[in-house]
């Protein structure tokens, strides 16, 4: 979904601003294709988080209609720019599927999940549940992940969301935005292609909770599961994107919704699974996010 569109020269100096975050950061990130036992398929972001270890918004792995047939298979499709994925000869060479399979959530944490309650029809009831699962990946011999961020997070800090978007319908734009769907379309041309890796800065807003938080990342269809990355701590995310409203959808303005990296169903999988496989400089760097956390942690003896 989008937030307020900014001025076409802002757009510019931001994206540029940015391009070293981009190439730092995109070897991390993922598109995530979805196989319906019906043959349909849908496309998603997703990011590293972990050896063979990926994360997504949980929505993506739900049927968008409960009724409507189940997911068969996840397959990631590793660009060529990550390194150890290889380069082809091919020009029309687009990246190599890996299969991967959803990491059943740990029954001890359904106090802190309320699984019952993340259903992907319920829009903007969904924001306060865990919209986020793990994937756990066929080898890739990828090395690096994308690391929690420990700080606070606070109205005005520097984010962006990276990942891969669908096409625009333009139908769809003027429904929401009226007269302003023409200018976003050109915006969304220029900045955003078709299944290419994209970075969309912004900020977050008021309404930050350990649980979820607000942006005012532009993001389109697609873009659900994309890691909210830090930009004055490359490398660190503080959020897993999961959708938008605009002005037709609430009062204020337009914004979108991340569920934070201090969720305590996130706390606990990652400590659980994630953390065992780090190594010691990546443990190191994330020493702060475990101390933040230790009640928690100790209250579950994952410590």
């Amino acid at each position: 979904m989008f937030s307020k569109p900014k001025h076409l020269k802002q757009l510019c100096a931001m994206v540029e601003q940015n391009i070293q975050s981009v190439s730092k950061l995109g070897q991390f990130c993922a598109s995530l294709i979805i196989t319906y036992e019906n043959g349909h398929m849908n496309f998603a972001s997703v990011f590293r988080i972990g050896s063979n270890f990926w994360c997504t918004a949980r929505h993506n792995t739900l049927p968008e209609d409960l009724t409507e047939s189940p997911v068969k298979t996840l397959h990631l499709l590793l660009s060529e720019d990550i390194p150890g994925v290889g380069d082809s000869n091919d020009p029309d060479y687009s990246g190599k599927l890996v299969e991967c399979d959803i990491l059943v959530p740990d029954n001890r944490f359904h106090g802190v999940y309320d699984l019952d309650d993340v259903d992907p029809r319920s829009g903007l009831d969904r924001a306060d549940k865990s919209d986020f699962v793990f994937l756990l990946s066929e080898s890739d011999n990828l090395t690096g992940a994308l690391l929690p961020y420990s700080d606070e997070l606070k109205s005005m800090d520097q984010v962006g969301v990276l990942g891969y978007n669908l096409p625009v319908v333009e139908s769809i734009l003027e429904r929401m935005f009226g007269d302003e769907h023409v200018r976003l379309s050109t915006i969304v041309n220029l900045f955003n292609r078709f299944n290419k890796k994209s970075l969309s800065p912004g900020n977050i807003l008021d309404g930050v909770s350990d649980r979820i938080f607000p942006h005012s990342c532009s993001t389109l269809h697609g873009a659900s599961g994309s890691p909210v990355v830090s930009l004055s701590q490359v490398g660190f995310f503080c959020g897993i994107h999961i959708g938008g409203w605009s002005k037709s959808q609430v009062e204020n303005n337009n914004y979108n919704m991340a569920c934070s990296v201090n969720h305590p169903a996130f706390v606990l999988e990652y400590v659980k699974n994630v953390l065992p496989l780090l190594d010691d400089k990546e443990r190191s760097q994330i020493a702060p996010y475990l101390k933040k956390h230790e009640d928690l942690i100790n209250h579950y003896k994952l410590a």
